[in-house]
């Protein structure tokens, strides 16, 4: 599937990643030393890093240039990539771990913007998410357990935990929305937390389906279906501390959430609209383009929407 990255569309296939700028002019056309056979794409500001999904290879680039392939002993489960340059690689565990080696539910590495490797974690939980924050201090590894969701933030290089917190749910996403603030989503809250492992607040989903989320420094946001039957939904806004900004109802089963500095866009089958988050007003609302599946924000009154066909862009104001 494509993904905005730097304004432009990057879309990654089983021989390469293709990077177009806003124009639709093609900037990088990087190409795999072998096929990938399930490439997805993870950015940053600055990084972008396919993988294939299952397998062992992977590939960093910036706009302009392939940066480095890489391979992993054990099948990729994810990656997550910083604006520092810091990249983290989910694997599954090897299955045949050397004698008195202790067996592992998942194990990530950790790169720095040289494509070293500077840290190896064994995981007794699956996880999810590795996030790195962007002062490149910080790694944050959340995983499944059986009490819900654990996270353990470590100082980079160090083996122990800076703190290790036990949330409620089954974990879906993480990230930082600050260089000392985290966000965690799992399947039935959402959690803001510092690095330390002070919970801010936690925003319980009351036993709705969530449906969309989006995290970033703006915050978090939340997309959850109310009735099924008429396709009802609510959408609420956190700020970094996870305190309540916006809250509000509507029609449509939502798709994608882009929150920026003042406003949340949201995709329906149906309608992309804008929505004010000092007070839900609705400032923009028009028919979704055919199977749009994912917007994002460019800038504060920009947005992308995405579909397999296109890309369009909408500003408030026009």
């Amino acid at each position: 599937c494509p993904v905005a990255y730097r304004g432009g569309v990057a879309v990654a296939h089983g021989g390469g990643t293709d990077v177009y700028a806003a124009d639709g002019g093609l900037l990088l056309a990087a190409r795999f030393e072998n096929t990938y056979t399930a490439p997805r794409v993870a950015v940053s500001r600055d990084y972008l890093v396919t993988y294939d999904f299952g397998g062992t290879d992977f590939c960093v680039c910036n706009s302009y240039a392939k940066l480095h392939e890489g391979k992993t002993e054990q099948p990729i489960l994810g990656i997550s990539v910083s604006n520092a340059g810091y990249f983290s690689v989910i694997t599954a565990s090897d299955p045949n771990p050397a004698e008195n080696e202790p067996f592992y539910l998942s194990e990530v590495l950790l790169f720095d913007a040289n494509f070293n490797m500077v840290q190896h974690f064994g995981r007794a939980s699956a996880t999810v998410s590795a996030a790195v924050g962007d002062n490149g201090r910080t790694i944050a590894l959340v995983g499944a357990v059986s009490e819900g969701t654990v996270v353990d933030v470590y100082m980079i290089g160090d083996k122990t935990p800076l703190s290790t917190t036990t949330l409620t749910g089954l974990p879906l996403a993480a990230g930082y929305t600050a260089s000392s603030k985290l966000a965690v989503v799992t399947d039935s809250a959402c959690h803001a937390l510092t690095v330390e492992g002070k919970v801010y607040n936690t925003f319980d989903f009351g036993g709705a389906t969530l449906t969309a989320y989006c995290l970033n420094k703006n915050g978090i946001a939340v997309a959850l279906e109310t009735d099924r039957l008429h396709a009802a939904h609510r959408v609420v806004a956190l700020d970094k501390k996870g305190k309540v900004r916006m809250d509000v109802s509507g029609d449509g089963t939502v798709r994608s959430l882009a929150l920026s500095d003042d406003y949340l866009w949201l995709l329906t089958a149906e309608s992309t609209s804008c929505l004010r988050l000092r007070n839900g007003e609705c400032v923009f609302s028009e028919a979704s383009i055919k199977g749009a599946f994912s917007i994002v924000a460019l800038d504060d009154k920009t947005a992308r929407v995405l579909s397999p066909a296109q890309a369009l862009d909408l500003q408030l104001g026009r």
